[in-house]
């Protein structure tokens, strides 16, 4: 019985868990290769987000996109009472 005892406290151990910096050191050349896809991604869709505020505020040059005062949908209000822009909106549609 003794020795089945001390052979299952042999293979029973722990295993320790790796840090974050194994899986760098082990795959860092696969982790490179997503640097590229990562930068498109921040580049091209996450950073248009910040000038899409531009839309929804009275934008004043000289206090930039935080400092203008916001407006919210006051601005699309505006642009849709007025007749020109269903006129605006014909022509889009209709010559491609």
């Amino acid at each position: 019985m003794k020795a089945v005892l001390d052979s299952s406290r042999k293979y029973g151990a722990t295993k320790r868990k790796k840090n974050f910096l194994y899986y760098i050191k082990r795959d860092g050349q696969l982790y490179f290769l997503l640097l590229l896809p990562m930068a498109y991604i921040l580049i091209f869709k996450y950073a248009p987000i910040y000038g899409l505020m531009m839309a929804f505020q009275d934008y004043n040059i000289f206090e930039g996109i935080r400092g203008s005062e916001w407006v919210g949908l006051d601005v699309f209000r505006f642009i849709f009472e007025q007749d020109s822009f269903y006129r605006a909106l014909k022509n889009t549609q209709l010559y491609p």
